[in-house]
């Protein structure tokens, strides 16, 4: 998981577990926190948020209040014509609201309240979470597997719209984590005695196989349809390294001695993009693992602002900043000391050639930050966090039109 994230662990404090039914299953209780866009906790119903008719624009700030983490859906249901599912949730109390890419409208579908989530993964199907937050007085990692079902209204008999949010809870102290594609399996990292341990098990499950250890403690697991591969975290002062971890445990080099190493790793994990640190700033390198060529682009920004087309195997989508300034990267973007003011590009890993998306300065909307960029199924529709506040944000892929590029990107 992204780096950032490491380091917001220790600085942020959240409530503690106590405050939870704990157990090995717990259910989280309903609250009766504001709610955003004003509602109240309406005992059984949705609230809704904004106003359905509104006109969806090209460029939507999607939630108005900071988020833990968001997920698109894709849409099964053909009398449907609002689009794929958008949910998120409210990084405030824990509540979960849904939107549609082709809708306005928002409802809270889910009343159960874990405050100040730092970190949330979706499975692939919009259904199934792990939420992760200090524990408050302790600075332990908590990490809470929950899964939504439809509340039945007992009076009826019969399904309501709004959902229950009922799981158990992960080890404490799970310093890094990754979900499968399928989202049925994790991969995570525990910290003891001075070795990290690699445990695999399955989303549900309280308890997992060791896999992997080493005496290296700092390492971020990411697990694509090609395997799981490992970074170690980057920080300007020390190379880093990659390596793709076998189903018995070994370790096999892809990549390593680069200052500043961040990666994010193609889908099928044939290639990877990378960053490195010099000189006060950063480059950003696509790297094909097979023919072990790297390459770098002319855009600069950090993998973490992109993500990989799976429709075309040479696109990437990503946040690139208009200006870099100097500083010790990427440490100085993890911990809030240096924020970017982003354009999302395209951009042909193949042939070096990239166009803007979408600039938010030609929208009359703030600047962002843009982080967890995510596509649906078609690659129609592109959603990001603007680390700025946290907010969740949409780009209609479908209208865009390429725009004529800055001249110091024309070369």
């Amino acid at each position: 998981m992204f780096g950032f994230v490491y380091y917001y662990f220790f600085f942020k404090k959240t409530p503690s577990q106590d405050e939870f039914n704990l157990g090995n299953n717990v259910g989280l209780f309903p609250g009766n926190e504001q709610q955003p866009g004003g509602g109240n906790n309406s005992g059984g119903k949705q609230t809704s948020v904004g106003v359905e008719a509104s006109p969806v624009p090209k460029y939507r700030k999607i939630s108005q209040k900071p988020i833990s983490g968001g997920i698109i859906v894709e849409n099964i249901d053909k009398k449907n014509t609002d689009g794929d599912i958008i949910r998120y949730m409210d990084r405030a109390t824990g509540h979960i609201y849904e939107t549609r890419t082709g809708s306005m409208k928002q409802e809270r579908i889910s009343n159960a309240t874990i405050p100040k989530v730092q970190e949330l993964f979706w499975n692939k199907n919009g259904d199934e979470i792990i939420a992760r937050y200090l524990d408050e007085g302790t600075d332990n990692i908590i990490s809470f597997y929950g899964k939504l079902t439809l509340k039945q209204n007992i009076a009826e008999g019969t399904k309501t719209d709004i959902y229950s949010l009922d799981g158990s809870f992960l080890q404490k102290n799970i310093s890094d984590i990754s979900m499968s594609p399928n989202g049925k399996n994790l991969f995570y990292i525990i910290k003891k005695q001075g070795t990290a341990s690699g445990i695999k098990s399955g989303l549900g499950t309280t308890s997992g196989v060791e896999i992997f250890n080493s005496p290296l403690t700092e390492w971020l697991p990411e697990w694509t349809d090609g395997g799981i591969f490992l970074t170690t975290k980057p920080s300007y002062k020390t190379d880093g390294f990659v390596f793709k971890l076998s189903d018995s445990g070994d370790l096999t080099k892809i990549i390593g001695g680069i200052p500043g190493l961040t990666v994010t790793t193609k889908n099928d994990g044939l290639a990877l993009l990378y960053s490195r640190s010099s000189n006060s700033s950063f480059g950003l390198f696509s790297y094909k693992i097979n023919d072990r060529e790297s390459s770098e682009l002319k855009i600069k920004t950090l993998p973490e602002k992109c993500v990989w087309s799976k429709k075309n195997k040479t696109i990437i989508y990503c946040a690139v900043p208009r200006i870099i300034p100097s500083g010790q990267y990427p440490d100085d973007w993890y911990m809030g000391l240096t924020t970017f003011d982003d354009m999302i590009w395209m951009i042909d890993t193949n042939i070096n050639i990239g166009s803007i998306v979408a600039d938010p300065n030609k929208y009359s909307e703030p600047p962002v930050d843009a982080i967890n960029l995510r596509l649906n199924a078609d690659e129609s529709y592109l959603m990001f966090t603007n680390k700025k506040d946290y907010s969740l944000w949409g780009i209609d892929m479908k209208s865009y039109q390429t725009e004529e590029l800055p001249s110091d990107y024309a070369d």
